[in-house]
C-alpha cells in the first residue's frame, strides 16, 4: 500500500536453482522438469527396480536406471569399467524430492539440478557449518519422511519399517 492506494511491482530477476525459461545459443525454451537425478548410497544394496520405485513416486522415469562407472587408470591391465555405487536417471521431476531418502533400510542421497540442500545435522534446509540445531536421528528423520509421505508403502522402508512407528499397523 502507497498513500492508501495498492500498487504491484513485478520484478524481472533470476534465482539459482529455479528456472522457467532457458537461453541456449540464443533460443529461449521453458523449463520442462527433466533432470538427471543421481542416488548415491545404495551400493548393491537396494535392487535396481527398488530405486525406480522409490523415484516413481516423485515424477516420471524418461530414462533406464544406469550406473555410474570409472576405468581403471592407463597403466592397469584391467580394461573392464567398474561401477561406482552411484546410479543415474532422467526423469520429469513432478514433485520435489528430498535429498536423503530411506530406500530398504539404507540411507540413500539424491542430487539434481534445484534440488533442496539440507542438513546433515538436522535435516533443515541450511548447510551443516551453519547449523546451530541439535541433531536429529536417522530414525527419527525416518519417520517424519513417512508422515511427510504417506503414499509410500511402508514395505519400502526395508528394515526401518520396525523403527519409529512405521509398524502402527501399516504395511
Amino acid at each position: 500500500m502507497v498513500g492508501g492506494e495498492e500498487k504491484i511491482s513485478i520484478l524481472k530477476c533470476k534465482i539459482r536453482g529455479i528456472r522457467t525459461e532457458q537461453r541456449v545459443h540464443g533460443q529461449t525454451y521453458e523449463d520442462t522438469g527433466l533432470r538427471y537425478v543421481k542416488v548415491k548410497g545404495c551400493e548393491y544394496r537396494v535392487e535396481k527396480e527398488q530405486i525406480i520405485l522409490w523415484l516413481s513416486n516423485f515424477g516420471k522415469i524418461k530414462s533406464k536406471l544406469t550406473e555410474d562407472v570409472y576405468k581403471e587408470s592407463d597403466n592397469s591391465d584391467n580394461d573392464m569399467p567398474l561401477g561406482n555405487g552411484i546410479y543415474s536417471v532422467r526423469m520429469k521431476i513432478e514433485k520435489d524430492m528430498p535429498q536423503f531418502m530411506p530406500m530398504q533400510g539404507k540411507r540413500v542421497r539424491l542430487y539434481y539440478r534445484g534440488i533442496v540442500k539440507r542438513c546433515t545435522n538436522c535435516f533443515q534446509q541450511h548447510q551443516q557449518k551453519n547449523c546451530k540445531n541439535e541433531k536429529v536421528s536417522w530414525s527419527d528423520y525416518v519417520a517424519r519422511f513417512a508422515e511427510m509421505f504417506p503414499e509410500i508403502p511402508h514395505n519400502m522402508y526395508g528394515k526401518l519399517k520396525t523403527h519409529s512407528g512405521l509398524t502402527r499397523g501399516q504395511n
